[in-house]
């Protein structure tokens, strides 16, 4: 009579841990399928909206919408469509990763084929010399836009040389982004170039590059300023000066600025000459007219090639210059970098 209690115990352990580990390769799977789902989505958006719309209206009714499977659309995806201008993603993603968006397309576009519009914009279809193209439009009603950069998610980071900074989301622009500083924005001025921190998805630093601002009575000075923030909700945060060029000058052209991390710590950019060839890049007292590299927090790296030289702004990487009808071509050499930084044109 007392092996009863024992064995019902017994039961009541063994059909515990059955549901337990029926819950947990249920949970397991969902949460796998979810992951496929989200990276086939996040995929889409990167690669495909530009084309066929964010919300995968831009197809022509073909035999692959109605097929069982998503052979036809696999195929399509992983060699391309040369003929049409569609380009292949075999060397992009993987077959399981093919595979997850041909469904995800497949599964997203409308039941009601009327809805749909075609992919293809009146230009047709570019050829250059190496490529065929199909060139669409996927932002309107800007002005002069000076950067972009793609986030995580798919929406697109957009900043307008008037001083602006937008956030392109679902087919939608946003407002403007508050918190920006105040700038320059006359002649070439304003605000230019974005780029993302190699680590952002989990540091969130945005890297914004604009035109200073500095009034004296009627007078006003700038030179070109790197600022990074965070982004939160429509608002920049945690804002900080990683760089300001010096001297400043009443000039509003010639900034510069294009902005690259080399995955090792270090961002690179060009200030520009500020409209003054002759004066600032071949003398090292000043940042104008030169490539420059710097910690991602703004330090200055302790293996700059001029850290040590007096009166040199440590930041300044060598100069290579060749004077040719006013233009000036400086270079980032191998020793501080693992490939070659190239700078052309007038600041």
């Amino acid at each position: 009579m007392k092996m009863k209690p024992i064995i019902s115990l017994s039961l009541i352990i063994l059909v515990t841990t059955g549901m337990i580990g029926l819950y947990s390769f249920t949970t397991d799977g969902l949460k796998s399928e979810l992951q496929v789902q989200r990276t086939a989505a996040m995929n889409y958006q990167n690669f495909c909206a530009g084309c066929h719309g964010a919300n995968l209206e831009k197809f022509a009714a073909k035999a692959w919408m109605e097929e069982k499977g998503n052979v036809l659309a696999f195929n399509s995806i992983k060699s391309g469509i040369e003929k049409i201008g569609m380009p292949s993603f075999q060397k992009t993603f993987s077959d399981t990763e093919i595979e997850a968006l041909a469904a995800y397309v497949k599964k997203g576009v409308p039941e009601d084929k009327s809805l749909l519009k075609p992919a293809v914009t009146p230009g047709g279809i570019v050829e250059s010399e190496v490529q065929r193209f199909v060139v669409d439009t996927v932002v309107s009603g800007l002005k002069v836009p000076w950067g972009l950069v793609f986030l995580p998610e798919g929406d697109l980071l957009i900043s307008e040389r008037s001083g602006t900074l937008h956030r392109f989301s679902k087919g939608k622009l946003s407002a403007p982004i508050e918190g920006l500083p105040p700038m320059m924005t006359v002649g070439q001025g304003g605000l230019l170039d974005l780029a993302l921190h190699p680590d952002y998805k989990n540091n969130g630093w945005i890297y914004i590059a604009y035109s200073s601002l500095r009034s004296e009575g009627e007078k006003n000075f700038s030179n070109t300023t790197i600022l990074r923030a965070r982004m939160k909700g429509n608002k920049l945060e945690d804002k900080q000066i990683i760089y300001h060029g010096n001297p400043e000058t009443e000039r509003n052209y010639h900034f510069g600025i294009k902005m690259a991390f080399d995955g090792k710590g270090h961002i690179f950019f060009g200030n520009g000459d500020r409209g003054q060839h002759f004066d600032f890049p071949q003398k090292l007292d000043n940042t104008n007219g030169k490539i420059h590299r710097l910690n991602d927090d703004g330090t200055v790296p302790a293996d700059n090639p001029f850290v040590n030289t007096p009166g040199c702004y440590s930041f300044n990487l060598e100069l290579w210059s060749q004077k040719s009808a006013g233009y000036l071509y400086p270079s980032c050499h191998r020793r501080t970098l693992d490939y070659r930084t190239w700078s052309k044109g007038r600041g």
